[in-house]
């Protein structure tokens, strides 16, 4: 299988690193998150991917708007690969991992040959570790790319390509 995965478009939370607090669901991309979501789009209209899913939240909503015009494909949008809510204690890490996993293994019954994936951080984290290795932990919630990354992942190789600049 062949992973695209990356987070929303940039948000004024993103871009100067606060917490998303009240906001969590509701904030906004930026602007300038367009053109960068745009190359983004244009890079996965030219593969061969198969399905595409998202977070359910607005930032996630909206720039699956921008890749879906220009890619012409629809988007599954599923609460298992919303933001992270540990940091919040709303949910524990086990529980955060435990439907993240779920989402994995449901795309692996379907039998799905690639997949797009637009989430946040902690979601990305553990997606990656558990294709990656298998294994995930609390250290890795951490390991995430910034905005405007794509990570590929195929046949347990990771690929970054950074869409942030023209």
């Amino acid at each position: 299988m062949t992973y695209y995965i990356f987070r929303h478009g940039e948000t004024h939370e993103s871009k100067y690193k606060i917490n998303y607090g009240e906001n969590i669901e509701t904030a906004e991309i930026l602007p300038e998150a367009t053109p960068v979501t745009k190359r983004l789009a244009y890079y996965l209209k030219n593969e061969r991917v198969g399905a595409y899913f998202s977070s359910p939240y607005l930032r996630c909503k909206q720039t699956m708007e921008i890749i879906k015009k220009i890619t012409g494909k629809g988007v599954v949008y599923d609460k298992r690969i919303g933001e992270e809510k540990v940091n919040r204690n709303l949910e524990t890490f086990e529980d955060m991992f435990a439907r993240v996993k779920e989402f994995h293994n449901s795309l692996i019954q379907k039998n799905i040959k690639s997949a797009s994936i637009c989430t946040h951080g902690g979601p990305i984290a553990i997606l990656s570790s558990l294709i990656l290795s298998g294994k995930v932990n609390q250290d890795d919630l951490s390991n995430y790319p910034k905005t405007g990354v794509l990570l590929v992942i195929e046949e347990g190789k990771l690929k970054s390509l950074d869409f942030n600049r023209a």
